[in-house]
């Protein structure tokens, strides 16, 4: 080929078609692997909550961590643990060193788990602070860094943003002096 057979019209269009459906063929696959990935938002929450029983009496505060689970993706995610991941920080509990512990049963003491998550359904769980800081103790600073971490059948993990250890402690503490103050009302 020469330089002349370049400048064909014949040529130029060839090219042109080629790369074109080169650029195509690249834009579907990626589209396709974007569409079929798992998509889930997990929203955090701290609340205090409290019961009230057939004689108008309340029980004592809890203070919860409450998360929200949404599946944007277009597949089920079969939801198998929700744990408090420590960002990368190991701790030993009970033994081993550990990234994480699991939230097992929620506030009402059934456990949820595992979980089908369809398409543009909500999974929603509480889960008592208080025993997060039984399990975990003083092996985590108040500065560190933890977020909830979703595993699901697959191996795939999902993971909240990030939230402080402190603002659990803090939390706790404040359902804590609800309850106190409460009980002095009550002598």
């Amino acid at each position: 080929m020469t330089t002349n057979d370049w400048v064909d019209p014949k040529v130029m269009v060839a090219i042109y078609a080629a790369v074109v459906s080169t650029v195509l063929l690249s834009w579907n696959i990626i589209s396709s692997v974007n569409n079929n990935r798992r998509k889930i938002k997990i929203k955090t929450k701290f609340n205090i909550v409290s019961t009230k029983d057939v004689f108008g009496n309340f029980s004592p505060a809890v203070a919860v961590l409450s998360t929200e689970v949404t599946n944007f993706g277009k597949e089920e995610i079969h939801i198998k643990t929700i744990a408090l991941n420590f960002c990368g920080k190991k701790i030993e509990l009970m033994g081993v060193q550990a990234d994480s512990v699991a939230c097992i049963d929620d506030m009402s003491g059934k456990t949820k788990l595992p979980h089908i998550l369809r398409k543009n359904e909500i999974f929603k769980d509480d889960m008592g602070t208080d025993s997060l800081l039984d399990s975990i103790g003083n092996k985590l600073e108040a500065n560190d860094k933890v977020r909830i971490e979703i595993d699901d059948t697959l191996g795939n993990k999902y993971f909240s943003s990030t939230m402080k250890y402190g603002d659990i402690i803090d939390h706790s503490k404040s359902a804590k002096e609800i309850n106190r103050k409460s009980a002095k009302q009550k002598h």
